[in-house]
């Protein structure tokens, strides 16, 4: 099940972009690089609860699935 999903290659263009995002929409790293790896992978929705939802980062919507 999980091998059908699309995988992301951590490689120095993720890593600066996702420090762009970090600088850009005051995210820490590891969220900048979670939402530029979800965008490199395909997502346009984005669940999790570290980050307030309804943002648009990157053309990634981010949803906190418990409000």
């Amino acid at each position: 099940m999980y091998a059908a999903r699309p995988r992301v290659q951590v490689d120095l263009p993720l890593i600066l972009t996702a420090s762009q995002l970090e600088e850009q929409h005051k995210l820490s790293f590891w969220d900048a690089l979670v939402v530029e790896a979800a965008r490199r992978a395909g997502a346009t929705r984005l669940a999790t609860e570290d980050l307030k939802g309804g943002r648009l980062i990157g053309g990634v919507r981010i949803e906190n699935p418990f409000l």
